[in-house]
């Protein structure tokens, strides 16, 4: 049998080394990872400061005090068991700038696409691919419907006791809304998506929300049929009225157990 000898001396040498090398290796590591995502947004999650692990102690709920410039009072925020956030203020405008902070806080990428895509910019966001979108979203008339309105309400808020309240209302929440943006930029606890896709939020203003009010519009009615009928129209012209009705001959009813008697039109047939 052989017997291999090793010196006292190498194997002090080797277990020194066994010891070193993982420390040493994890900080190249951790120092990689810093420098290469401070370059590429993919793996910028990865960086402990600013990725995946200091968003994830964001998403943790407790007890929490916030120190915000613009607050006229304290302000307590309580969250029930579903979820629900119950706001309690002591002015309507510490409560619009709590509730654009909080919904920030859950929602901010959210929102900033809904604005973005109101005002025709999702380009800014999504590049290129977007453009036509945007192209499309500035025909309808919607960024310019929203700068409109608010410029309304400016105008009208010294003399308009609803237009006061409301411009009291949408300054504060995008007071609000900044408010946390700032908080989160300088905590590293912007929203994963931001830090995905290499972008920063941009600051909320009231036209935004005005913005956000014309795609909810859009999305509850917006339709090509107005188009559709013109199209026709201009082709056979008044015959398009007895072709399409502008509204149904039969009475239509939108729930159950209505108890009313058919139209004139249902009798007759």
């Amino acid at each position: 049998m052989l017997a291999k000898l090793n010196n006292p001396r190498n194997v002090a040498h080797d277990v020194k080394w066994k010891r070193v090398v993982p420390p040493v290796l994890g900080v190249v590591i951790v120092v990689l990872i810093m420098v290469i995502g401070s370059v590429t947004p993919l793996v910028s999650i990865l960086n402990p400061s600013r990725g995946v692990i200091q968003n994830s102690r964001n998403l943790v709920i407790g007890n929490q005090t916030y120190d915000l410039s613009g607050l006229q009072n304290s302000v307590n925020i309580i969250q029930d068991s579903n979820g629900v956030y119950h706001i309690y203020a002591q002015s309507a405008a510490d409560l619009y700038y709590a509730l654009g902070f909080i919904q920030a806080k859950n929602r901010l990428f959210q929102i900033e696409v809904f604005g973005f895509e109101g005002m025709g910019q999702m380009s800014t966001f999504f590049g290129s691919s977007y453009q036509n979108y945007d192209r499309f979203q500035t025909m309808t008339g919607a960024p310019l419907t929203a700068m409109s309105d608010w410029s309304t309400v400016l105008s009208d808020r010294s003399t308009n006791s609803t237009d006061a309240t409301t411009a009291t209302a949408l300054l504060s929440y995008a007071q609000g809304v900044n408010s946390y943006i700032n908080y989160s930029e300088s905590h590293n606890t912007l929203p994963l998506l931001f830090k995905l896709l290499g972008v920063q939020p941009y600051y909320w203003t009231p036209v935004y929300s005005y913005a956000v009010q014309e795609v909810m519009a859009q999305t509850l009615e917006f339709g090509d049929t107005g188009l559709q009928f013109s199209l026709i129209y201009s082709m056979i012209g008044n015959a398009t009225y007895n072709l399409i009705p502008t509204f149904s001959p039969v009475q239509s009813y939108y729930y159950d157990g209505y108890s009313g008697a058919p139209n004139a039109t249902v009798l007759a047939e």
